[in-house]
């Protein structure tokens, strides 16, 4: 807000509040959280992406990565293979270490085991459509896709228990590939632990039906029973047909 008066211009800025140390506060850049929310900018878990990433050029001429979601390549592409295989290259760690010499270089430090869920891919949404902008088949395709071309191998399938994540490894088996090979496939309809069930609910019994754990046993006869027992069928009511009436 400003104030002029003849040639004398005044202006009020807001005040701002000391932190809990008592600096200074620092005022927000106007219009900048909005940009941000807008275009998708705000701030998510690291998921184990580091500041950047290098790709050598030789996956990037290679004729695996050229023929990423193109038709006929391998029985199954996804136009998100490039962005997943993007994705895992993004978590890979490096260091800047000297050699014997004293030179400092960029080594890699990491395990070669990198995760890489639904959850994370889907939760980057389009600002338009208010939807994943990668949706779940296209996920389980591209990840097809890059075993089939040898981007990647499954170290870990998961689904052993809950929050079991599968566990995937970088290869360089991409250069070996040729058009319609397909390197590695993942197993198919394999259901263990806890992969592939349902919730239980609390009362999975039926009010009015067996037990789903119990043994079933047959309903006792008269023939089945002894006379001399004074409780025959141990409170089960026995109906006796009098054959005389």
């Amino acid at each position: 807000m400003s104030e002029s008066n003849n040639n004398l211009r005044i202006t009020i800025l807001p005040v701002c509040p000391a932190d809990s140390d008592g600096r200074p506060g620092v005022l927000p850049a106007p219009g900048l959280a909005p940009f941000k929310e807008a275009y998708g900018q705000e701030k998510k878990k690291s998921n184990g992406y580091g500041k950047g990433t290098f790709v050598d050029t030789s996956m990037i001429l290679s004729t695996a990565f050229l023929s990423l979601g193109v038709k006929g390549s391998t029985p199954v592409v996804s136009h998100a293979s490039p962005k997943l295989l993007m994705m895992l290259l993004a978590k890979r760690q490096y260091e800047r270490q000297k050699d014997r010499k004293g030179i400092e270089r960029r080594v890699r430090v990491d395990d070669n085991r990198f995760v890489l869920t639904y959850v994370e891919v889907e939760s980057h949404i389009d600002k338009i459509t208010d939807r994943p902008i990668i949706s779940r088949k296209s996920i389980t395709r591209g990840i097809d896709e890059l075993l089939a071309k040898g981007f990647i191998e499954i170290v870990d399938p998961g689904g052993c228990y809950e929050q079991h994540k599968a566990v995937y490894g970088l290869t360089d088996d991409y250069l070996l590939w040729q058009p319609g090979q397909v390197i590695r496939t993942r197993e198919r309809d394999i259901k263990r632990g806890y992969q592939g069930k349902q919730p239980r609910s609390k009362n999975t019994a039926d009010v009015n039906g067996p037990h789903p754990h119990g043994r079933q046993r047959p309903s006792p006869t008269i023939e089945d029973t002894d006379v001399n027992d004074p409780h025959p069928l141990k409170g089960e009511a026995l109906e006796v047909v009098n054959e005389n009436l």
